[in-house]
């Protein structure tokens, strides 16, 4: 009996099944008979995830810094003077990011508007230094 014990442990830590479990051929994700593996836990983040976030706007709303990684704004916002819109802090302006992609992000204003950032790959800083 414990020889047998023995063999099922190695092969449900496998990802394997026992007799009558899921034979079906969908590896789209994990089936309750099985575990899932390193191969298939996704690299990045899904679904919507969203933290208060302080954005520059000295020069309008053109990028941010998001967790150490550069994203730019896809349709950038200013006062039309190149400045923030009229109800944004002059420097910083408080809200909620929003990831919703491994290279999306959303910004929300208390007053609105909604800014769609993308990521920049390897920007190690901004696109411009705001005078």
């Amino acid at each position: 009996m414990r020889t047998r014990m023995l063999l099922v442990v190695p092969l449900l830590l496998a990802g394997g099944t026992l007799a009558g479990g899921c034979t079906g051929t969908d590896r789209s994700g994990p089936t309750p008979n099985t575990m899932p593996t390193s191969a298939s836990v996704p690299a990045e983040p899904t679904g919507y995830r969203e933290f208060p976030y302080s954005l520059y706007t000295h020069c309008g709303v053109r990028e941010a810094n998001i967790e150490g990684r550069w994203y730019e704004a896809v349709q950038v916002l200013t006062d039309g003077d190149g400045g923030p819109p009229a109800d944004w802090g002059f420097l910083t302006t408080q809200g909620t990011m929003r990831i919703i992609s491994p290279t999306e992000a959303e910004f929300h204003h208390p007053s609105g508007p909604v800014v769609t950032f993308r990521l920049r790959p390897q920007a190690t800083g901004p696109k411009e230094i705001c005078s």
